[in-house]
């Protein structure tokens, strides 16, 4: 086993892969699109991610990102899957609403969409 650590996703809950195979599976896994919308000139895709990808503190196994329109190269990464579900949510409302988010403080502007 790499060193790296993998996760698939069973159902909505994060797993770490404990064999090789497991990790082959998860990272050739074409089903790890959650959640897509086009609004406008946007695309919004929210994915599942095979690998952590926080740099420090919780891990981050989701992220939402926004092709095109005026919220283009706009990223969202998640802990939960339930964070990811409510979070793309809040994105297509945002692109909806042609609101920019704050890039500084992007979960403030996010929440008061909420």
């Amino acid at each position: 086993m790499t060193l790296r650590l993998t996760y698939r996703l069973q159902g909505t809950e994060v797993i770490l892969c404990k064999t090789d195979e497991e990790e082959q599976q998860a990272c050739g896994d074409k089903n790890r699109k959650l959640f897509s919308d086009n609004v406008g000139d946007s695309y919004i895709s929210t994915v599942f991610l095979v690998i952590d990808h926080s740099f420090r503190g919780p891990p981050l196994h989701f992220e939402t990102m926004v092709f095109g329109g005026p919220l283009d190269d706009e990223v969202r990464r998640y802990e939960t899957f339930e964070e990811a579900e409510r979070g793309h949510k809040l994105v297509v409302l945002a692109a909806q609403s042609h609101i920019a988010l704050d890039r500084g403080n992007g979960k403030r502007a996010i929440e008061e969409l909420d």
